[in-house]
């Protein structure tokens, strides 16, 4: 049952979710207001707002119009659910299952708006940092000095290499690290960063291989910082331990 519970919440936390990836970037007011059909703009029925279930159920479609609906929104909801059950299985249902799942939504929806529109509102970064603040009250084991550490081992090269060469990284992108530092700590900041920096160079060098870019393109960041992110939060600790035994060794 209390997986089915967390079925439903992630589910329903995923469509919130994709509320914001598609009202932010135009500035549209996310907390009020029915949803509606992009295309057709009419108001959407309850049954047509069932987390994952009702894509399926549409054939993909508006009911109205028959215009395509994108299968961003089922993936969204279901690497929501797939986040949600990550979380229970490392803290089971306590407060850090909430704060850490509600981080991890939040990269999420980063990393698809940077995806679509190589930007990371400000908003998002600001909640974020709340959220990092929040966690401190809840992992005293993570020192303040830290915490602060963190919130320039990574943020501050990014910001030193944009004043060398102009526009190597967002603004977004050094904010985004900003906020990661203070939640992680230098160290686990440190595997995000170059978790983050590994994955863009091999999707950069999938892109060069295929030509759809080239050495001049830009291509967003935003996913690979928050992919390292993730994964620093879940594994980061296990991750640096076995760097060290390897170094030992």
């Amino acid at each position: 049952m209390i997986y089915f519970y967390v079925f439903i919440l992630c589910s329903c936390v995923g469509s919130f979710a994709n509320v914001l990836i598609y009202r932010l970037p135009k500035k549209e007011n996310f907390v009020n207001g029915r949803s509606y059909c992009p295309n057709c703009h009419h108001i959407l029925r309850m049954r047509d707002m069932i987390p994952i279930f009702s894509w399926f159920l549409l054939k993909g479609k508006c009911h109205w119009c028959q215009h395509k609906i994108s299968i961003r929104y089922p993936l969204v909801e279901i690497v929501s659910v797939g986040i949600g059950f990550l979380c229970f299985m490392n803290v089971g249902l306590s407060v850090d299952f909430f704060i850490i799942f509600f981080i991890c939504e939040l990269l999420l929806v980063v990393s698809v708006i940077d995806f679509n529109t190589m930007m990371i509102p400000n908003g998002l970064n600001v909640s974020l940092a709340i959220l990092a603040f929040i966690s401190y009250w809840f992992h005293p084991e993570i020192s303040l000095i830290h915490r602060l550490i963190g919130m320039i081992v990574i943020s501050l090269p990014m910001f030193v290499m944009n004043l060398i060469v102009s526009h190597s990284f967002g603004g977004g992108d050094v904010k985004l690290m900003i906020a990661a530092g203070f939640l992680l700590g230098w160290t686990k900041t440190l595997v995000a960063g170059l978790i983050g920096i590994m994955s863009a160079s091999i999707y950069a060098l999938y892109l060069l291989i295929k030509k759809r870019a080239s050495r001049k393109s830009h291509m967003p960041f935003g996913p690979f910082l928050s992919l390292g992110i993730m994964m620093s939060l879940f594994y980061g600790t296990s991750m640096i331990d076995i760097y060290l035994q390897l170094v030992n060794f």
